[in-house]
């Protein structure tokens, strides 16, 4: 996923879709429909791990208006479970990995009430930028 940053401080995706739904069965169908996108593959521990982290991000517009972000994050991996694994697939795991690490330096530093919250360590973190923000 590309990101950018508005000028407002917010941070967009930009080759993220984007869907209008009327119902929640509409919601649920298209949470089903990104789920079947989401990058997998078969590991030593386990037989359909998740690649990537999942991103939904809800607006909702009208009286009350607001933002609900759901991520499901791919699983950590040890590196000795991972060292078999070819040169591409430690790079994701090491990605993946890292990214993790990003989100709970984030969540340490807003359990702290740190006024500085690390939050441009990874594309996963500066998604998240509004929620760590706000009280």
């Amino acid at each position: 996923v590309k990101l950018a940053d508005d000028e407002d401080g917010s941070v967009r995706l930009l080759n993220a879709a984007s869907r209008e739904v009327e119902s929640p069965q509409d919601l649920l169908g298209q949470i089903m429909l990104a789920k079947g996108r989401r990058a997998t593959e078969a590991t030593d521990k386990n037989g359909v791990s998740s690649r990537s982290h999942a991103v939904c991000q809800i607006q909702i517009k009208g009286r009350r208006r607001g933002v609900l972000t759901l991520i499901d994050c791919a699983g950590s991996e040890r590196r000795h479970d991972s060292m078999y694994h070819s040169s591409e697939r430690q790079k994701e795991s090491a990605e993946i990995n890292a990214s993790l690490y990003a989100l709970k330096e984030c969540i340490r530093a807003r359990a702290s009430k740190n006024r500085r919250i690390p939050f441009r360590s990874s594309s996963l973190t500066r998604i998240l930028k509004e929620s760590f923000e706000r009280d």
